[in-house]
């Protein structure tokens, strides 16, 4: 906390401590089209401090009373000197005149554009232009605009000092001055409206990276050949320098590119000004993305440091015109002057940043009025968002600010005003849906009762609790367990369970008894085989890691044959029932091992990620079981992004592993089958040419393969209407080898391999595929299924 006070001290001061000040504005424009200039810089003579124009040309720079020299430069014309009066002059209308130059003759082999031995030269020359370079501390003003279509729904500026630590993580102190005082602050500014404004892009470095994966190839990386042509404009001139104008030209629409114009100085080779643009529509899903970055630079002690920063971001998304936004542009433009290079290490400033763990310091802004930040600014602001200030509704959040549209768009809108007039509006069916228990299956037909869950690690205990009525069993399906989350024992946490309900005789399934009841009141054969199911357990847990634990834990279990009746099913009522094949009967007590780390490959990912699942079961007369038998199952599954890599959403090969074994005195329902498709379920890891309980074993092994191509391969032929719909190519195959060793039923073969392969289209709707298999059989299957969402 002290540090927080010694840098607001530190601060504040030397920003708005600025006495007996004037603005001055002005406009600037070309002497001979009376055009307006952008972008222009304008400085006080002998010093680093100044602004900049905007993109129309137009100024504002606060100054002391009394006589400046302002230099007012821009590349491509001729800098002029400018002396003023302060507070006499107000406002002014400068013109300048445009430098034309000849290209020079520029000798290089016949078929190569002039342009490639200038960025040789930049590409070699890094490292020597930022040669001693450690830190840069500078003023700035920056604003942050949201607009929805052409609306300006959010606007802030800050001023503030900050420090640019190139050793190490890059630290930025960050003082606000101002913070719009009518938007709600909890909504919008702890949202990163821009996905580009922390920090500044260095372009002369090989990659820029957007969250961990994301990865911009940029037009000076020692690999820039390999994604860059290049063609030299002209030469520009300005303050009797010479700068290279460069046209930057990506190789692929597919790989994250910039495309556009760089400026190269003619002595240095150091690029002095970038103006690039990335259009994709392979960024997110239903998303058409278009990024725009303008970055002048200004030299100080032989250094190229940023002047000014602008990048905007425009969205658009449509969702089969169900959901839709309407361009959703953010403009994050950032100005900086009063360089100070290479601050002491030994100075009390660097000193507090460097004791700072977070990579970049905010303290909360001090807020002063309209008439205060219109005194200090160091930037115009437009009409229009002068009056944003005034209009703007503090109520309105993001969502409810945005221009959505289709029916969707429509929900979501009045969703969000209904929660922000009243936190809950009326009756809500989606928390009734929590506490609904429903079953239907081949056992207990429809299943009705209520469920809860409170398993919550913040708290000292929970309890999850689940009972219903099946209608066609005529008896009642119950289970709860206790959880104790102990602070200061080994484990971490210890539960204790009871049951009486019909049970999968799955080990591991991706299917829940929910989305079985699903697919079964849609007309689908029943995944499972069941057996009765009552008794209690104790397990003990303890986490290796945050995505590692290890359980130790007793299951003491009576198990009793159930007869298969009947389904209840909204297409298919008179569908053939498949026997029930659990028939064992007895006493399964049983010690259990269970190891998982990463995320399950039983669970339901919208993203694929990796993961290990593991169980033993020891099953001893000696704790007065009627079976003496181990079994092991185990299941892992792995991803690895296969080309085009540096994509968001990159192609993708995953292999899934999977294996089970039981030895010793076992039972039918102690068997295995390979996991199959539900109904319209068939994720990774499942076999889609094959029906439940098809082949059954007491030791198997499979193997699952599958690669995404995404979005690539349509773009790679050009055909762009799958790509912006979402559709991506995926294919696989699925290798199964089983044995027995012993025979408890019919279906049974000592031996048994089996494969399929299949390819297909999925994100359909964002949610469904469609994959075609062809299996050992000579069996042609068009399975519709689920598929991941990203």
């Amino acid at each position: 906390m002290k540090n927080y006070y010694f840098l607001i001290i530190f601060f504040i001061p030397t920003i708005i401590s600025l006495p007996q000040t004037s603005s001055l504005t002005g406009k600037i424009i070309d002497q001979y089209s009376k055009q307006a200039v952008p972008f222009v810089n304008i400085g006080l003579a002998d010093t680093y401090f100044g602004t900049s124009a905007n993109e129309h040309g137009a100024f504002k720079i606060s100054l002391n009373i009394g006589k400046h020299n302002l230099i007012i430069s821009c590349v491509g014309y001729e800098t002029k000197l400018l002396q003023v009066f302060i507070p006499e002059q107000k406002e002014l209308l400068i013109s300048l005149k445009p430098v034309t130059i000849e290209l020079p003759e520029v000798i290089v082999n016949s078929d190569e554009n002039p342009a490639y031995a200038i960025i040789r030269k930049a590409i070699a020359n890094r490292e020597k232009n930022s040669a001693g370079l450690s830190n840069y501390f500078y003023n700035f003003y920056s604003k942050n605009i949201l607009k929805s279509g052409k609306e300006i729904v959010f606007i802030e500026e800050d001023i503030g000092e900050g420090l640019n630590n190139l050793v190490g993580n890059v630290k930025e102190i960050k003082t606000k001055l101002y913070h719009t005082e009518n938007i709600s602050k909890k909504t919008f500014s702890e949202s990163n409206l821009n996905i580009l404004e922390n920090g500044i892009i260095d372009f002369t470095a090989d990659s820029l990276i957007i969250g961990d994966e994301f990865v911009f190839h940029l037009p000076l990386s020692k690999f820039a050949f390999s994604y860059y042509d290049y063609e030299l404009l002209g030469i520009k001139q300005s303050d009797q320098r010479y700068f290279y104008h460069i046209k930057v030209i990506p190789y692929s629409n597919i790989r994250p590119t910039f495309a556009g114009e760089i400026l190269i100085d003619d002595s240095t080779y150091a690029l002095t000004g970038v103006d690039l643009k990335f259009i994709s529509r392979n960024f997110l899903p239903f998303t058409n993305l278009k990024l725009s970055v303008f970055q002048k630079l200004e030299q100080h002690k032989n250094y190229w440091l940023p002047k000014y920063y602008n990048i905007d971001v425009e969205t658009t998304f449509n969702y089969y015109y169900l959901f839709s936004l309407d361009s959703a542009i953010t403009s994050y433009i950032k100005v900086f002057n009063n360089y100070q290079i290479n601050v002491d290490e030994n100075s009390p400033l660097l000193k507090t940043i460097n004791q700072l763990a977070d990579t970049s310091f905010k303290h909360e802004p001090e807020f002063v009025s309209l008439s205060k930040m219109d005194s200090i600014r160091l930037y115009p602001i437009t009409i229009n968002e002068q009056k944003a200030y005034t209009e703007i509704d503090s109520n309105k959040t993001i969502l409810s600010s945005l221009k959505l549209g289709g029916i969707g768009g429509k929900y979501v809108k009045e969703s969000e005003q209904e929660r922000i007039e009243k936190d809950t509006a009326g009756f809500n069916l989606f928390s009734v849906l929590e506490y609904l228990s429903f079953r239907n299956n081949r056992i207990d037909g429809i299943a009705l009762g209520l469920q809860y869950s409170n398993l919550n690690t913040t708290n000292l205990f929970g309890v999850s609790a689940e009972t219903n009525y099946s209608f066609l069993r005529k008896d009642v399906n119950s289970m709860i367990e206790f959880k104790y989350y102990p602070k200061e024992i080994f484990f971490d946490n210890i539960s204790f369970f009871g049951f009486y309900e019909s049970k999968p005789a799955f080990v591991f399934s991706p299917y829940s008894n929910f989305m079985n009841a699903i697919s079964v009141s849609l007309g689908f054969e029943d995944q499972f085989d069941y057996y009765l199911s009552k008794g209690v357990g104790l397990n003990f847990q303890k986490n290796l890691s945050d995505a590692t634990n290890i359980k130790f834990g007793f299951t003491f279990e009576n198990q009793n044959s159930l007869e298969a009746k009947k389904y209840y099913s909204i297409f298919n009522a008179k569908q053939f029932v498949r026997p029930n094949l659990v028939t064992g009967k007895g006493i399964d007590n049983r010690f259990i091992i269970n190891f998982n780390s990463g995320t399950s490959p039983y669970d339901f990912q919208f993203l694929q990620q990796n993961g290990l699942v593991s169980q033993v079961d020891f099953s001893s007369k000696l704790f007065g079981s009627d079976f003496n038998y181990t079994k092991i199952n185990a299941a892992y599954q792995f991803y690895f992004d296969t080309f085009y890599d540096e994509l968001l959403f990159a192609p993708y090969l995953g292999i899934m592993i999977e294996g089970s074994a039981v030895l010793g005195n076992y039972n039918q329902q102690h068997l295995e089958t390979p996991q199959t498709s539900l109904g319209i379920f068939a994720p990774f890891g499942t076999f889609k040419g094959l029906t439940p309980y098809q082949f059954i074993s007491d030791k198997r092994i499979a193997l699952h393969i599958e690669h995404n191509w995404r979005k690539t391969f349509f773009d790679m032929l050009g055909i762009y209407f799958p790509v912006e719909w979402n559709i991506e190519l995926t294919t696989g195959v699925s290798l199964l080898n089983l044995w027995n060793g012993k025979k408890l039923i019919d279906l049974q073969k000592s031996k048994e391999f089996y494969w399929e392969s299949y390819a297909g289209i999925s994100g359909i709707f964002g949610l469904l595929s469609i994959n075609v298999v062809y299996n050992k059989f000579d069996d042609v299957v068009v399975r519709l299924g689920l598929t991941k969402v990203l």
